[in-house]
C-alpha cells in the first residue's frame, strides 16, 4: 500500500504574477489564465474604489463651494437679472470645476493608496517559473500589457485640459468681480498721451532685452516673410495697443486701431489658410479649435 498524497497548500500571491510559490513545498504551483487575470485585477479592484469615491466626494464639495461663490457674488453684483444664457454659462462653469476637482481628489487618492507589489524571487527561482510556466502552457501571461489607470473613465492624461479649462472658469470669475460687481470702484477713463507713449515705451524696452531667434532658425537659414512667430508677435502687439488704447481713451490714434484690427484680421485669416493647405486637416476638432482660439 502506498500513503495517499499529502494536501498541497497553496499560498496566496501579492501581484500580478501568473505564478505562486509555495511556502511550505518547494514544488512551484501552475495558475491558470483566469485566475491569473483574477489575481491581477483582484488588487486593481481594491484600489478602484477608494478613488471613485474620493473623486464624487471631491466633485460634490467643489460644487458646493461653486455654489456658495455664485451667491456671494450675486450678493454684491450689479446685475440682478440673469439671462438664460448667463444661467446656462454658469451651471457649465460649475460642472467643469466639479470635474476637475473630482478627478483630482481621485488620482491624489490612488497615488496615497498603498500599492500592492509581488514577492520578491531569486533570480534562479524566477527561471525555474518560467520554463515550468512555459512548458505547462506555452503562454506568456505577463506579456498582456497592464490597462492606464483611469478614474470614472478619465485617464490621467486628461488632466491637463481640465486643469486648463478650470483655470479658465477662475480667470473669468476674476473678471466677473473687477467689471460686474461693486468690489472694485469704477472711475472716468483719463486721457493722458504721454502716460500712453510712455508706457509703450517701458513695453517695447522689455521686448528688445528679450529678444531670441525664431525655432529652429540659425544664422544660415533664410527667415521665409510672414512665418507664424513674426505674425504672433505682430498680432500681440496690436492686442497690447487695442488695450491701452481703450484703457487711456487714446482717440489721437483711432485711424492706427482700425487699421490694426484689419491687419490683425487678414493675418489671422492668413494664418488659418497656410494651416489648411499645408496641413491639410479639415477635421471637426481643427475647425472648433481655430473658431474658439482665433489662430
Amino acid at each position: 500500500r502506498t500513503a495517499p498524497p499529502p494536501p498541497t497548500t497553496t499560498p496566496r500571491c501579492r501581484g500580478s504574477s501568473p505564478i505562486c510559490r509555495g511556502s511550505f513545498s518547494s514544488v512551484p504551483t501552475v495558475v491558470t489564465p483566469r485566475e491569473s487575470e483574477f489575481a491581477s485585477a483582484a488588487p486593481r479592484a481594491r484600489m478602484g474604489t477608494l478613488p471613485t469615491a474620493a473623486c464624487v466626494l471631491g466633485a460634490l464639495l467643489a460644487l458646493a463651494a461653486y455654489a456658495a461663490a455664485v451667491h456671494a457674488l450675486y450678493a454684491v453684483s450689479e446685475v440682478r437679472e440673469l439671462t438664460p444664457a448667463q444661467l446656462g454659462v454658469a451651471c457649465f462653469y460649475a460642472l467643469v470645476l466639479a470635474a476637475w476637482a473630482g478627478v483630482e481628489a481621485g488620482f491624489l487618492t490612488d497615488k496615497l493608496s498603498p500599492k500592492y507589489t509581488a514577492l520578491e524571487l531569486t533570480e534562479s527561482d524566477a527561471e525555474e517559473q518560467t520554463k515550468f510556466a512555459d512548458a505547462a502552457s506555452g503562454t506568456d501571461y505577463d506579456a498582456k500589457p497592464v490597462p492606464e489607470t483611469a478614474v470614472l473613465g478619465v485617464t490621467r492624461d486628461k488632466l491637463p485640459a481640465l486643469r486648463a479649462a478650470a483655470e479658465f472658469v477662475v480667470i473669468m470669475g476674476y473678471v466677473y468681480v473687477c467689471d460686474r460687481t461693486v468690489l472694485v470702484p469704477k472711475g472716468p477713463k483719463t486721457a493722458d498721451m504721454s502716460k500712453f507713449w510712455l508706457l509703450n515705451g517701458l513695453i517695447l524696452l522689455c521686448a528688445l532685452l528679450t529678444l531670441r531667434p525664431s525655432r529652429g532658425m540659425s544664422e544660415d537659414t533664410h527667415a521665409k516673410p510672414l512665418q507664424r512667430d513674426q505674425t504672433e508677435e505682430w498680432k500681440g502687439w496690436m492686442q497690447l495697443m487695442f488695450i491701452l488704447y481703450h484703457y487711456f481713451a487714446a482717440a489721437d490714434i483711432y485711424n492706427a486701431i482700425r487699421l490694426y484690427i484689419a491687419a490683425y484680421v487678414w493675418m489671422t485669416g492668413f494664418g488659418n489658410f497656410s494651416y489648411y493647405y499645408i496641413k491639410q486637416d479639415f477635421t471637426l476638432v481643427r475647425f472648433a479649435q481655430m473658431m474658439w482660439r482665433g489662430h
